[in-house]
């Protein structure tokens, strides 16, 4: 499609050199030119034709000058590419068109080579200004989109989580791009049974968010149908395989609480250990039999259960990659020795402190360095129960989160 250029000169002469000379231009498809003898004129045409690429005007004209028009068209159609001609080879005049936005200059008389190297430069700046419109136009629609996917993740992840009795859990995000692709869940399998989940997602943005999503949403439908941590892993594994196109996978942690007998049924699906800080400060990783299966890659793939009991006090901290691979400006990992300095120091009391506290220490330890990972945590903790306190010699009050005061163990 040609550009379509205007040309205001209140000589009639001007408009036939510039149709002679630029007759196979023409003809080739390259430019199609528009001649007005006045700015007025020229600003009517342009309200009334938004494909015009450049203006080829004269400075002085009879009524509005060319430094007028000029000036219009900076607020009506800044993108223009604006080319000058002036006959009195006024730099003055020229230095004013080119403040209000003129790309460059000629002087009557005026030679044909250069009008045509400067179209083709006005032609190529056109070009570039179109393309980062277009960009721009790109990215914003890009980042509403990116904005919707967030909240859509938003809404799918627990706002909430309601303890259950004598254990209490807290979970966050801390995510590197506006989506996620770490998660984690909780589910109320039945009155005396809950289930706890944290995953990470390979790679980040919108693909690990959408895949992110359907690893929810089939663990969803069947935490209440299998029972078996490891069993329910393998299902979800063969149901990812099924729509897995892309080579991603999903590392995650999965328990089974039972509020009975205090034991957690997990299984960990090439995922970071877990760490157990037990209510007599000993800290060591939570064995994982699955440490290099992964989700999603092999439907073949079988995951076995292993348990463990959290006693009184005894916190259970589970993690995605994003906060050990945290580097600081020393190219240093914080690793699970930052996990577990910030775990041994028990400067917390609670599963929302404690999560708080690592986050925190994570940024503190990569700044100035932003976080190239998503970093997630999630914290479960079998609460303490003072003997003695409250009606009848076997009962007593269950410290939370709020009992700010209560002096935990120091670790050994």
């Amino acid at each position: 499609m040609p550009a379509l250029i205007l040309v205001l000169d209140d000589d009639p002469a001007f408009a036939e050199i510039i149709r002679c000379q630029f007759e196979q231009e023409v003809e080739a498809g390259e430019f199609q030119f528009e001649f007005r003898l006045s700015a007025q004129a020229g600003l009517d045409f342009l309200s009334s034709h938004p494909d015009v690429k450049i203006v080829l005007t004269d400075l002085n004209m009879p009524g509005m000058d060319g430094i007028t028009f000029l000036s219009k068209l900076r607020e009506t159609r800044p993108e223009l590419q604006k080319i000058v001609i002036s006959g009195y080879q006024d730099m003055g005049k020229i230095r004013l068109a080119m403040n209000q936005g003129a790309f460059d200059f000629l002087c009557k008389p005026i030679l044909i080579n250069d009008l045509k190297a400067t179209l083709s430069k006005a032609l190529e700046q056109v070009r570039l200004v179109e393309m980062a419109l277009e960009n721009g136009q790109r990215t914003m629609l890009m980042n509403r989109e990116l904005a919707i996917a967030a909240e859509i993740q938003d809404a799918i992840l627990p706002k909430a989580f309601s303890n259950h009795g004598e254990y209490e859990l807290y979970a966050r995000i801390n995510p590197a791009r506006v989506v996620s692709g770490d998660f984690f869940d909780y589910y109320t399998i039945s009155k005396y049974k809950v289930g706890v989940v944290i995953g990470d997602v390979s790679g980040k943005g919108m693909p690990a968010a959408i895949f992110m999503a359907f690893c929810q949403a089939f663990l969803r439908s069947l935490v209440k149908v299998v029972y078996d941590p490891g069993a329910l892993v393998s299902s979800v594994n063969q149901n990812l395989c099924e729509i897995n196109r892309s080579g991603l996978f999903v590392t995650l942690f999965y328990g089974v609480l039972d509020l009975k007998s205090k034991r957690l049924d997990y299984v960990n699906a090439g995922h970071p250990h877990p760490m157990i800080l037990r209510g007599n400060g000993a800290l060591a990783p939570l064995a994982g039999l699955n440490k290099g299966a992964l989700v999603g890659l092999f439907p073949e793939e079988h995951f076995l259960t292993q348990s463990v009991t959290l006693a009184e006090g005894d916190f259970l901290v589970a993690f995605t990659d994003g906060i050990l691979e945290s580097k600081n400006k020393r190219n240093e990992l914080f690793g699970e020795n930052g996990v577990s300095t910030l775990l041994q120091s028990r400067k917390f009391i609670g599963t929302k402190k404690l999560a708080d506290s690592l986050l925190r220490a994570v940024k503190e330890f990569s700044f100035p360095n932003e976080n190239q990972d998503d970093q997630s945590v999630l914290v479960l903790r079998k609460r303490i129960k003072i003997p003695g306190e409250g009606p009848g010699s076997d009962s007593g009050r269950i410290f939370s989160d709020s009992d700010t005061n209560f002096p935990l163990v120091p670790a050994r």
